[in-house]
């Protein structure tokens, strides 16, 4: 199985994006079954986090690494052709994996390819990484070093500019490097990082420091570059997931309706 992961893995987030928005037209044509997908995850028990259930029989096809399909395992030969991995899940559960929305992984103590691995044990997929302790000492430099070395592990690890090196005032404390606008500019220039990281020196924030406001204003910019800009027909393959507001915050009757709803559509009701 890691094997199949490997081999469907996508470096984030710029890849993942200019890849998606390539082959948008054949996914939508592996979702509608002209085309056959790469993967089917066959006949699994399906966990349904949102309402606290595990649906049975549903099979997963997926194309090119992206989910293209969520149906009864009784219709999913459509998606199935010659060169179709097929995983036989009789038994299994499928369920969303875990995502760290913080960590310092230097923290720990540990490289990150062991640190993946670890978490990767635990059903963890996902971590949002601030090298903010790197980058005190090492400056841009050890920033882009461990966001290249992130950008090479089967877990998907979103990396942040470091925005506070120092994390205080230059007049309270005197660091190994400093990273201003022009380093932050060049960081997020490479398309490795996913956003700005925490901003610690809140005093300067609030005595409206011209460098902290620009570094603030910068996280926009960088969360709108690495989301990209998605196609209008990016709505046929994620469908409600882009419905307005979140199915998360909704009412539970509302919510309730909403999975019945895509159930019906995917053949799973």
């Amino acid at each position: 199985m890691v094997s199949v992961i490997r081999r469907l893995y996508r470096p984030f987030p710029a890849k993942s994006i200019e890849e998606y928005e390539r082959l948008l037209p054949r996914l939508i044509e592996v979702a509608r079954g002209s085309a056959k997908a790469d993967l089917d995850i066959h006949n699994t028990s399906f966990v349904n986090v949102a309402l606290g259930e595990v649906v049975e029989g549903v099979s997963v096809a997926v194309y090119k690494g992206f989910v293209v399909g969520l149906v009864d395992s009784r219709r999913d030969s459509i998606y199935i052709g010659d060169e179709t991995l097929v995983i036989d899940s009789r038994g299994l559960f499928l369920a969303p994996s875990f995502i760290d929305a913080h960590v310092h992984i230097e923290s720990g103590m540990l490289n990150i390819e062991n640190f993946s691995r670890v978490v990767i044990s635990h059903g963890v997929t996902t971590v949002v990484a601030d090298p903010h302790e790197v980058a005190n000492v090492g400056g841009a430099r050890h920033a882009h070093i461990f966001a290249l070395r992130a950008s090479k592990q089967l877990l998907k690890i979103l990396v942040q500019v470091p925005s506070c090196v120092p994390p205080t005032s230059p007049s309270v404390d005197n660091p190994g490097a400093a990273i201003g606008i022009r380093e932050i500019e060049e960081l997020f220039s490479t398309r490795l990082f996913h956003g700005l990281g925490e901003f610690m020196d809140f005093p300067s924030v609030v005595q409206t420091s011209p460098e902290a406001l620009k570094k603030l204003l910068m996280r926009i910019r960088a969360l709108l570059q690495s989301m990209g800009t998605y196609p209008q027909q990016t709505r046929l393959c994620l469908t409600p997931m882009l419905l307005h507001p979140s199915p998360l915050a909704m009412s539970q009757p509302v919510l309730e309706r909403f999975w019945r709803s895509l159930g019906e559509v995917c053949g799973l009701c």
